[in-house]
Order: structure tokens, then sequence, then C-alpha cells
């Protein structure tokens, strides 16, 4: 004789397992990728998030499914090919590229490691939740690739840009500023140092991954120059 409460017993140890799961609400979401709720909402709709509702009708997403849909772009041949000569080795093959995140906003710097997994290249990711601990990060181990937003409190990122280049040990650091305001925004805020690369958001994955490589490669080519 089967037993008639099984099957709403496992739905709700299914929903209990779901709202135990890290979540976003729909305007987290929105704001992390910075879309309307609308297109968020139409997401969830067509299975691109994974999404349940609340007991006060409230919906939440899955932390691990956003991570998912942003990976899911495709990462193009040219960056899986390219590894820089330079590289230091070891046993097992080339180590990770050292990358400082920076950003006062933790689900920027969810996305932002989001955008870096699941590529062929390995990386070493330490983040910092502002320009004044970066810069001790920066002090305490130099990273390969420095990752920043621009508008944050306290030191923000142009100011802090401005001193690591105002450093002789820093002022060749590879970076990369990201933020909200368009280019010309950024110029009239006073503008970033020589041979920084700036990327609007949002955040196009494969123009941060094509940036990485490129400041890779150039460091390579300008090690071996060095070393010819």
């Amino acid at each position: 004789m089967q037993h008639s409460d099984a099957h709403p017993s496992r739905q709700n140890a299914d929903s209990l397992a779901a709202a135990s799961a890290p979540s976003y609400s729909t305007t987290e979401v929105a704001r992390l990728l910075n879309v309307s709720t609308q297109t968020v909402q139409k997401w969830v709709d067509l299975g691109h998030l994974a999404a349940w509702k609340t007991l006060g009708g409230h919906r939440r997403i899955s932390v691990e499914s956003v991570k998912l849909f942003v990976t899911s772009q495709t990462v193009p041949a040219a960056h899986q090919a390219s590894r820089p000569a330079s590289e230091a080795t070891s046993g097992q093959g080339p180590l990770p590229v050292k990358i400082l995140l920076v950003d006062d906003d933790p689900f920027q710097l969810d996305l932002l490691q989001a955008m870096l997994t699941s590529t062929p290249r390995q990386f070493d990711i330490s983040t910092a939740s502002n320009g004044f601990d970066a810069l001790l990060q920066v002090g305490r181990r130099m990273p390969d690739i420095l990752i920043t937003d621009i508008v944050m409190a306290g030191m923000d990122g142009i100011e802090m840009l401005r001193s690591l280049h105002q450093n002789v040990h820093s002022a060749k650091l590879p970076t990369i500023a990201i933020s909200s305001y368009s280019a010309d925004e950024v110029l009239h805020r006073g503008g970033l140092p020589e041979g920084v690369e700036f990327i609007p958001k949002p955040i196009d994955r494969q123009r941060l991954l094509k940036a990485i490589e490129d400041f890779l490669a150039a460091a390579a080519g300008e090690q071996a120059h060095t070393a010819g």
C-alpha cells in the first residue's frame, strides 16, 4: 500500500533545500548584471536562472545559477591557445595568474570572480573592498593584473590608480578599470593614468578576458625582448 503523502514530503524537502541555498532577490540580480528586473524575470521564466518563491511570495534566485549563467558565454579559441612564454612554470605547468579585484560592492566582486572561472587560464584571485585596502594588498603582494571599479566610497579607483602610478614599483602594473560611467564621464572626473584599460559596465566577459590576455602577452613580449 502506497502512502499518499510521499510525493508532498519530497516536494517539501526540495523546497527546504532550495530555501537554505545562497540566493539573490530579483532586484539584486538586476543590479548585479545591470539589467532591468523585467529582464531577470524573463530569464527565470525561460529557465536560464533557477528560482523559487518564499512563503511570503518573494522570488529568490540561486547564486549558483547566476554564476553559471554569467560563465555560460564561450571563451574565444584565441584565449584558450594564448599562454605567454614568459609565465613562470612549475612541474605542474604554468602558475596561476595573480589578480586583485577591487570593488566596494560584494555583488560585483561575485560577478567578476564568476567571470574568471571556467576558463583554461588559472587565476589566483584576491579581493579588496576599497582603494586603500587595495594599496595595502599591492604592497604586500604584487598582483600580475589589477581589476578595479572606479566609483567607491573613501578612496576611489582614480585616486588609488594615481597613487600606484606614482610609485616606481607599481607604476607599470597592468590595470583594468571598470565603471558604469562613460569614458567621457571618467575623463571629467580626472581621467585614468596612461596604459589603464577601461571597460564600461555591464561588463562584457569576453572583452575582459581579452584584455587580460593582451596584458599577459605584452608582458611576455617585453620579458623576451629584455632576455634577448
